[in-house]
């Protein structure tokens, strides 16, 4: 298991940069979180400890457990989740709203009479 203190962030010039040692983990640019969830996964992976990956990245122990359960599971897409709202479902053609097939009637009633 790697030395947890070791493990260490460096701030500067609009980017992040997450070392074992002298060794660069991981960069991104400040505000990706994405990036910095699956950093956080990744220290995870090589043996730190969860109370110290999230000392480092300033996030809670709970919540760096959870993005270590997201990449076992999900993989980097359970990692990197899409901000804003949720998108509508797009509205169906009119095409595709039509019944094409021949009109149902109810049982025992006799359809409607052809115009003439």
């Amino acid at each position: 298991m790697p030395d947890p203190a070791d493990l260490h962030a460096h701030h500067g010039g609009g980017m992040t940069y997450l070392l074992a040692g002298s060794v660069t983990l991981a960069c991104w640019r400040d505000g990706d979180l994405g990036m910095r969830n699956i950093a956080a996964a990744v220290a995870r992976q090589l043996g730190f400890p969860g109370t110290t990956v999230a000392e480092v990245l300033g996030l809670s122990a709970n919540y760096v457990a959870t993005l270590r359960q997201r990449a076992l599971t999900e993989g980097t897409a359970g990692l990197v989740r899409p901000s804003g709202p949720k998108p509508k479902a797009a509205p169906r053609p009119p095409e595709a709203r039509k019944n094409t097939g021949p009109p149902r009637h109810a049982r025992g009633s006799t359809p409607p009479a052809a115009p003439p």
